[in-house]
């Protein structure tokens, strides 16, 4: 860092805009391309005035009578000092002048444009057709000037008469009349069903079915017997109950009883031999 001047200081040379040796172009840049916009007559872009060049003279003075010929109202091409019609002599022009001797500015594009009326670009305006109509078919339709796909999914059926919908033919909610899958399918092993109409399967295994009915043990019909079998013979012969059991001597069912001889109701293991006369002296009642 300089502490003091020794006086070697340089400043910008003579003519120079800058330190870096630039100069200044036509339009006042520094360092600028000097360029003037193409087709203005200076640096903020200004246009020539109309029918004159930028230098102030006529672009066209055909009869150089000081008048250029776009603003001349009187223009004697052939020297016999009478005013020529002038205009577009081409008779496919939008403006064609048939009285035009000579041939002026034909204008071919403003009054070219599509002329079909359904069309999405019709052109109201044009007089002549270029070839551009762009004209829907089918299911497709005008979107503004362009033509929309009305068929997005290219199943021939239009957007708008679309019917969304199961049309998978295995599900329980499929519908031949739905022309767009809606992904709404649904299978009775999805839900726990045993048929598409929401039935389910009773004990017996029947779709739909009531189940055992009242009164019988099973599905097979068959009732409970005496020992609660189901479908059971109940008590067999000779049996007194459901565990095996015969009566014994004694008509006790189970009973311990082998025999009573007698018939006196007293087992014949149980029986006590004793005097069972009351008049005797050792009777035992």
């Amino acid at each position: 860092m300089a502490t003091l001047d020794d006086g070697s200081c340089e400043g910008i040379p003579d003519g120079d805009c800058d330190c870096l040796g630039n100069l200044l172009d036509e339009c006042g840049v520094c360092g600028g391309d000097g360029s003037i916009p193409q087709g203005a007559c200076d640096c903020e872009g200004n246009p020539p005035e109309w029918a004159y060049d930028c230098d102030g003279n006529c672009i066209l003075d055909y009869d150089l009578d000081g008048i250029c010929d776009d603003i001349d109202d009187c223009l004697d091409y052939d020297g016999d000092t009478l005013c020529d019609a002038i205009g577009c002599t081409n008779p496919n022009a939008c403006n064609y002048n048939p009285a035009a001797v000579i041939n002026w500015g034909c204008d071919m594009a403003s009054c070219f444009g599509c002329t079909d009326a359904t069309a999405c670009n019709y052109d109201l305006n044009a007089t002549s057709d270029n070839g551009s109509c762009l004209v829907p078919t089918g299911c497709d339709y005008c979107f503004g000037s362009a033509i929309a796909d009305g068929d997005t999914d290219g199943d021939g059926v239009c957007n708008n008469e679309e019917i969304p919908g199961c049309q998978d033919p295995t599900a329980c909610n499929y519908d031949p009349i739905y022309t767009d899958d809606a992904g709404n399918c649904f299978w009775v092993a999805n839900i726990g069903w045993c048929n598409c109409d929401g039935d389910v399967l009773d004990e017996c295994g029947v779709c739909g079915g009531l189940g055992i009915p009242e009164g019988d043990c099973d599905c097979n019909g068959n009732q409970l017997d005496e020992c609660g079998g189901c479908g059971g013979s109940g008590i067999p012969a000779g049996d007194c109950d459901c565990n095996g059991n015969q009566l014994d001597a004694l008509g006790v069912c189970g009973g311990p009883c082998a025999s009573d001889a007698n018939g006196n109701g007293i087992c014949d293991d149980a029986e006590v031999g004793e005097c069972m006369d009351s008049t005797a002296c050792n009777y035992n009642p």
